[in-house]
């Protein structure tokens, strides 16, 4: 089965968990924050829509290379550390 790819619901760390898990609380490995596993999703259709954060969802700019909303930097693949809240 199939990894479900989801984020903490409270410090928006990317996370994947098995199908298995679908509907169990687990603690973030980030934050500790307690958080149910989602279940699995359908798969998306590509549409003409600006693109989300891999990390958060937020629309990005076209060409944007980090989200504003979570700090994710799309060329490095992770989360940057940020000062501010």
């Amino acid at each position: 089965m199939a990894d479900i790819a989801f984020a903490c619901s409270s410090c928006r760390q990317s996370l994947e968990a098995p199908e298995e898990m679908a509907g169990e609380d687990i603690a973030c490995p980030s934050c500790q924050a307690v958080i149910t596993v989602p279940g699995p999703s359908a798969p998306r259709k590509e549409t003409a829509a600006a693109p989300g954060c891999p990390s958060c969802g937020a629309a990005l700019v076209p060409g944007a290379v980090l989200c504003t909303a979570c700090g994710y930097h799309l060329v490095l693949r992770k989360k940057l550390a940020t000062d501010f809240k």
